[in-house]
Parts: structure tokens; C-alpha cells; sequence
């Protein structure tokens, strides 16, 4: 799977390192379903990391003082 192509391929170039994945999301404009894509992407990255035993940690943020959401 794609997943398990880039952790290993993330684990081969940085293998002694914590790894830590970020997503963020800020609520302005229209809610939809591609706004969930990040956030499972990111999640799909972290779990295949931590699969091989990798320290990481999954970080997300929501900044709700978006200058742009009236």
C-alpha cells in the first residue's frame, strides 16, 4: 500500500529520529467531505509509522482566529 511505501521509505532516511506528523485545519469557508482528506492522510502516515515500532507523535491544531472567517 502507498502508506507502506513512504514509512519505509521515511524510516530509511531518518531512521534514529522521534518522528512527529502534523495536520491543521482553520474553519473558514464551506465544510465538505476533502476537508477530512489531511487529517486521514495524516493519520494513515503516523499508524504506519508507529506499525514498525517508530517513535511518533500526531499532532493537530485548529486555529479558529482565521482572519478571513467573518
Amino acid at each position: 500500500m502507498w502508506v507502506d511505501l513512504l514509512a519505509e521509505e521515511i524510516l530509511r532516511a531518518r531512521p534514529e529520529r522521534r518522528h512527529v506528523v502534523n495536520d491543521a485545519k482553520s474553519p473558514s469557508g464551506r465544510v465538505h467531505v476533502g476537508s477530512l482528506r489531511g487529517v486521514i492522510l495524516h493519520d494513515c502516515v503516523a499508524r504506519a509509522l508507529a506499525d514498525r515500532g517508530a517513535p511518533v507523535t500526531f499532532l493537530y491544531g485548529y486555529d479558529d482566529y482565521d482572519p478571513l472567517d467573518g
